[in-house]
């Protein structure tokens, strides 16, 4: 399974589980129905950039 399959089926059985994709190729159709936009980061990623998407989906403070 890889990332987009994991999305899926979190969507399906665990909704309420944030998700971030990471991907190098993905077809963008897949991006935009499992995961909002910003939650997706195409590799090489800012490592930063992934931290703080990660500290607002968890609503934690820096």
């Amino acid at each position: 399974m890889d990332g987009v399959g994991l999305t899926r089926w979190l969507r399906t059985e665990r909704p309420a589980v944030p998700v971030i994709l990471a991907a190098r190729l993905v077809d963008a159709d897949d991006v935009d129905r499992q995961c909002a936009p910003e939650a997706f980061f195409e590799k090489p990623y800012q490592l930063d950039r992934v931290a703080a998407k990660i500290r607002e989906l968890l609503s934690v403070e820096d």
